[in-house]
């Protein structure tokens, strides 16, 4: 994506970790920011396996087709972010097979999750700060997060994945029907 495009015309998604992208192994994904606070062996041959599982391949497709079509910027919401810092956090997307999420993450990348715990006063914290501007956006969290969601302000901005089945083809069409819906609004 080119430098010199409009931040405010580049969209926006909001992406939560547990069960949107990662289905499995949600413990190993718990246990990260510890092991990068540690510096516990998090390069050697059996954590490749685990990182590799970390996100499943239809997951990262998804997540990918939506990426190719709209070519947005993103903000991870995971209370997990609140955990690392932007470098461990782009090491982690790069090792889990995500390296346009890594590379595409937006200046403010993470939402204040550690702190607050409703999603939706999270995003509109988050909306609420500079340099915080989109034309389209869209949320992708899990259902944990759909009833603070549905009653919020965002609720036509949210796609929310069922545990255990993570970003299906069915979510990302809707996340992408939610984009094109903002985008042909704001022309």
């Amino acid at each position: 994506m080119s430098n010199q495009r409009n931040h405010m015309a580049v969209p926006l998604v909001f992406l939560e970790l547990e069960q949107v992208l990662v289905t499995e192994q949600i413990n190993f994904l718990h246990w990260i920011p510890s092991l990068y606070r540690l510096r516990i062996g998090v390069h050697g041959g059996p954590m490749r396996e685990l990182w590799a599982t970390l996100a499943p391949a239809a997951m990262r497709n998804s997540l990918r087709r939506l990426h190719d079509e709209v070519e947005p910027r993103y903000v991870i919401t995971s209370r997990l972010a609140s955990r690392l810092t932007k470098d461990q956090m782009m090491d982690l997307l790069h090792r889990a097979g995500l390296p346009f999420v890594a590379n595409n993450l937006h200046t403010m990348w993470r939402t204040d999750g550690g702190r607050l715990t409703h999603r939706g006063r999270e995003i509109a914290d988050w909306f609420g700060k500079p340099r915080s501007t989109a034309a389209a956006f869209v949320i992708l969290d899990n259902t944990a997060a759909a009833e603070a969601l549905g009653e919020s302000r965002f609720a036509l901005h949210t796609v929310l994945c069922g545990d255990g089945q993570g970003l299906t083809a069915a979510a990302t069409a809707r996340a992408l029907e939610i984009l094109r819906w903002q985008q042909r609004a704001a022309a």
